[in-house]
């Protein structure tokens, strides 16, 4: 091809060197003549090598051989009529072996010479298979996800337009693809109540601020489930300026339960807390009081606002337990003990509490001590009857300690399983001797009638019922006879099914001992400690009892078929006139949905006899704050009721008594202050009774023959009777003096301290 070929391929450069698709001549066998720079770079070689020919068939690949013959047989002849033609894709061979995919279509000029036409697709055909993985890849997610994919176009007023949804649709929604494509407003059609307008409006807040649009709302599929939805969309606008917004679906239905159970679980709980007969006190790791029910403001005197972020010390602790305290704290968040503790504390009057706490540390998720819980029971009482009982007797040290329990389990026969080491120290039966024992073999006693009761108790067990409180005696071999009491009741699988009997036993032994001793000795104390059976009890939104508890059924003697079901009214009436605004009180707070504390109130029980009750109680509410109805606690305080009666009746008759002898009453304070004269006073003495009062009594009781010795006697706390004494006149126009007949005894708070005189006085002659 000399110079004639040469001139052609100066022609052809000419032509093509400024053209960015690579453009290869050749003849018609296929030797190439001429070449632009762009197919040189794509070929990455010297196509017109003068070392060597190069021929087209060279550089396709070796399948692709017979497809580029088609097309230069096919080639567009400009010769004739130039009618339309299509590129092939073809794979070429680069000069380092790089394989090239192309479009490539070939024409064929008057010369015969064969125009090819070539331009590289590689990259783009790379990135499409790349976006087909990914779309396929992102397909496979969002057909698996447990929920539902979607892309819309929304314009406010118009239908929503769905440019894709995934599978998970239908299984959320119940609603199908094609009803979708069909309707795009179907899924508005789920919507709960007033969850339509508002998911409309956050939906058009977010189209309008091109921001993030998140919500939760309730559907009714068709099938009549009820679900919570959880769905968030994203805004994005598209290539041709089309704002779309990506979002995704899924089902909070559990979740929503949940959080509602727990809601109401933790409202009851604090129902309960709050009203609960013990003091329930919440503290972080430093004893820093974080929650304060009712009976603790009731207890200490200090309000909820006054204790909550107090620090122990600061509020009832007296400084001489500083140190036992931080002790049990330490223990207590060790976990090595500190969980039932008996302290004084002090009041915010600043007299002396004694109370049972009972300890349990708070963890969270990775078991870490977060705070402490206390339950706190007032033993005052207890600890005050304790204290006179070691003055009149000294039987006992402490009444409270008596107690020991244990605790036993049998199965669906009768037999034991399980006793708690406890048993073995208080019965002094080894613990394994008595599993697989019948609870008719157990040993009570030769007496008949006891043998009966016990058999009847054991009736009762095998006959799934619960018991409380059955008393029995023991015939302990060569020891004295015992007494237990002992609890239990049934217990059930998830399926109803009776698995035995779980319970508690005491011994009481030293208990009634004590009762004994003590209603023995002078008669001071008709009992030692008095049982407080405390009740709860709930309503419903119509104020019907939906739930008592069996202290209320055991307090009030019903049943409780007599109770489930009946108006709130209708079990708390009053019997007395007196107590007819407090009544019309209560109902007001219970129309007006109101919390109320320690309602009073007299009603008649068995053989019309008298009871007197104390309720309180608060509503509670919804997760939507619905009302649901009351929830309480109750207590019998007809005890306390009657022991105060009495003790007003007999004040009454003594001072009536008193007063008809001509006695007066005196006392005095710790300085021997006069600070009480009793009002028959100066019906008895010719004397201004307010002019006595605050004088010291070594001052007013004066005698030249017994001052000495009646002084003597106070100095020593020493009791003095019947000593006669002038009393000096007032008036200053007066020079009368009364002569009286004293008698006075020191008196002492439980703790031994002197607290001052009290006496009587009675004239025995006026001068």
């Amino acid at each position: 091809m000399a110079d004639n070929t040469t001139v052609q391929c100066d022609i052809y450069k000419n032509c093509f060197d400024h053209i960015f698709s690579a453009i290869i001549i050749s003849d018609k066998k296929g030797n190439i003549i001429a070449a632009n720079p762009s197919a040189n770079c794509l070929f990455e070689q010297d196509l017109l090598s003068v070392d060597r020919s190069i021929n087209i068939h060279d550089l396709i690949a070796d399948h692709e051989k017979h497809a580029l013959e088609k097309i230069i047989e096919t080639g567009v002849d400009f010769s004739g009529c130039c009618g339309d033609y299509i590129p092939q894709e073809l794979q070429f061979i680069s000069g380092s072996g790089k394989t090239l995919q192309t479009y490539t279509f070939a024409t064929i000029n008057k010369q015969g010479d064969i125009i090819f036409t070539i331009t590289d697709i590689s990259d783009a055909k790379k990135t499409e298979a790349i976006s087909r993985e990914r779309e396929k890849h992102l397909l496979d997610l969002t057909n698996n996800l447990h929920g539902a994919v979607y892309q819309f176009v929304f314009v406010p007023n118009k239908k929503p337009e769905f440019l894709y949804v995934s599978d998970g649709l239908y299984e959320l929604y119940e609603i199908s693809k094609e009803e979708l494509e069909q309707d795009p407003n179907a899924l508005q059609k789920l919507f709960h109540g007033g969850d339509k307008s508002s998911v409309n409006t956050a939906a058009l807040e977010a189209f309008l601020e091109k921001k993030t649009c998140e919500l939760e709302y309730k559907i009714k599929t068709k099938s009549g489930k009820q679900k919570w939805i959880y769905a968030v969309a994203n805004p994005h606008r598209m290539s041709d300026g089309k704002l779309v917004w990506t979002g995704y679906s899924m089902d909070i239905t559990e979740q929503k339960q949940a959080q509602e159970k727990l809601i109401e679980s933790e409202q009851r709980l604090r129902i309960h807390t709050q009203f609960s007969p013990l003091a329930f006190i919440e503290w972080d790791n430093d004893l820093h009081i974080m929650d304060w029910n009712i009976t603790a403001e009731t207890i200490f005197g200090f309000s909820r606002d006054e204790a909550i972020g107090r620090h122990a010390f600061d509020l009832f602790v007296p400084p001489e337990l500083f140190e036992e305290t931080k002790q049990v704290w330490d223990k207590l968040l060790r976990q090595t003990g500190g969980y039932k503790a008996v302290a004084r504390c002090i009041s915010k009057e600043g007299s002396y509490v004694y109370c049972e706490w009972y300890n349990t540390p708070l963890f969270d998720e990775k078991g870490n001590i977060t705070g402490v819980t206390s339950m706190v029971l007032d033993v005052t009482k207890r600890k005050e009857a304790e204290t006179a009982l070691k003055e009149s007797e000294q039987r006992f040290k402490n009444v409270a300690e008596v107690a020991s329990d244990w605790i036993w389990e049998t199965d669906t026969e009768g037999k034991f399983t399980y006793v708690s080491d406890r048993y073995s120290k208080v019965i002094g039966i080894p613990a394994e001797k008595v599993i697989g024992k019948h609870l008719r073999d157990m040993y009570v006693s030769e007496d008949p009638r006891k043998k009966k009761e016990w058999l009847q108790a054991v009736d009762d067990i095998l006959n799934h019922k619960g018991f409380w409180d059955y008393e029995f005696q023991v015939e302990m071999s060569g020891q004295r006879s015992r007494w237990f009491r002992i609890s239990g009741a049934p217990f059930f699988n998830k399926q109803g099914v009776y698995l035995g009997h779980r319970g508690t036993g005491t011994d009481t032994t030293e208990q009634r001992s004590a009762e004994n001793a003590l209603m023995a000795s002078e008669e001071k104390f008709r009992h030692i400690a008095e049982t407080t059976y405390d009740w709860f009890w709930e309503t419903d939104s119509n104020d019907c009892f939906t739930y008592v508890s069996e202290g209320f059924l055991k307090s009030l003697k019903m049943e409780k078929d007599n109770v489930i079901g009946r108006h709130v009214k209708e079990m708390l009436v009053v019997s007395r006139n007196d107590q007819i605004k407090s009544w019309y009180k209560f109902l007001e707070d219970i129309d007006a949905r109101k919390s109320f504390s320690d309602y009073e109130y007299q009603a008649p029980g068995k053989d019309d006899k008298q009871q007197w009750f104390k309720v309180s109680g608060a509503p509670y509410y919804g997760h939507y704050g619905e009302y649901l109805g009351f929830r309480g606690a109750g207590v019998n305080i007809t005890k306390e009721k009657l022991a105060h009666l009495d003790q007003e009746k007999c004040s009454k008759r003594m001072l009536e008594l008193m007063d008809l002898m001509g006695i007066v009453v005196w006392e005095t304070d710790q300085q021997l202050n006069l600070n009480l004269l009793s009002e028959n006073f100066e019906q008895n003495i010719n004397c201004d009774r307010k002019k006595l009062l605050g004088r010291k009594i070594k001052e007013l009781f004066v005698d030249e023959t017994n001052i000495a010795s009646i002084r003597d006697e106070i100095i020593a706390r020493q009791s003095f009777t019947d000593i006669v004494v002038t009393v000096p006149a007032i008036e200053a126009d007066s020079d009368n003096t009364n002569m009286l007949k004293v008698s006075g005894k020191p008196y002492y708070d439980s703790t031994h301290e002197f607290l001052g005189y009290r006496g009587t006085l009675q004239s025995i002659e006026k001068v």
